[in-house]
């Protein structure tokens, strides 16, 4: 990613070193927090199972892998489908998936909120996709009867909250990362 970077912006030009830490720490985080949703005990998640059964997982507004390609390559059992409406982005994930053979890994070109697989997904994730009344619909689409919606969001987001009308999405939890700029913010589809 690195090598990548100096080629097309994937992370900031000032300390891209750091920028790309930062975003390999909460993505392996997004990971944890979701394990713990789905597997931490009672009151978690309607599925059950072990931190082995995460379900199907639909990154959206991929970008250039974060947090999906991460947590591929922390878990190579995880069956991923990364959402990316940018062609270019979309080439360079099927590129890298290839590269480091990321089997379980599908790439979809185009923009969430029409991509045909509704309700397919246990677990839906993006990071600086998009506001709360964007992502929030698009996550109640794709994730299944009590599939989860994990993002990061900045200290902005529960003013988003507060003007985004979500009738099939409730707040299940939220954490503080120490180390972490923004919150983990999980989401639960009813029914």
């Amino acid at each position: 990613l690195l090598r990548w970077s100096r080629k097309m912006h994937i992370v900031g030009t000032v300390d891209t070193e750091g920028a790309l830490a930062s975003q390999v720490v909460e993505s392996l985080r997004m990971l944890d927090f979701a394990e713990d949703l789905c597997c931490g005990g009672p009151g978690r998640g309607d599925r059950p199972g072990s931190a082995d059964d995460l379900g199907r997982i639909a990154d959206v507004g991929s970008g250039f892998g974060f947090p999906a390609l991460l947590w591929k390559g922390a878990r190579k059992d995880l069956v991923m489908t990364l959402i990316e409406r940018k062609e270019k982005s979309a080439t360079f994930l099927e590129l890298l998936s290839a590269k480091i053979g990321s089997d379980g890994t599908n790439v979809i070109c185009a923009d969430a909120a029409a991509v045909p697989v509704p309700g397919s997904f246990s677990i839906v994730t993006s990071k600086a996709a998009g506001k709360l009344e964007i992502m929030l619909p698009i996550a109640e689409r794709l994730a299944s009867p009590g599939g989860l919606y994990i993002t990061v969001k900045g200290e902005g987001w529960r003013r988003e909250m507060a003007s985004t009308v979500s009738r099939g999405m409730e707040l299940l939890e939220v954490r503080a990362v120490t180390g972490m700029a923004g919150e983990l913010v999980a989401f639960r589809r009813k029914g």
